[in-house]
């Protein structure tokens, strides 16, 4: 089983990562893409790897 971060190495790791943050107990980023189309295929490859993955994962998407 795998054993939850505490703040500070969610910290430590957000740290390292340009563009993303902590809302709560979600970690976030905005992605940008040319058109729908690339977004969409995005999306796509996100729910293939998160279907093979253990973890609860909620992806939003929306355009603007």
């Amino acid at each position: 089983m795998s054993k939850l971060l505490t703040q500070s190495e969610i910290d430590s790791a957000l740290s390292a990562l340009n563009g993303w943050s902590q809302e709560g107990i979600n970690l976030v980023h905005d992605f940008k893409f040319e058109d729908f189309k690339a977004a969409l295929a995005f999306i796509n490859q996100v729910g293939e790897l998160a279907e093979k993955a253990t973890n609860a994962y909620v992806v939003t998407f929306s355009v603007k």
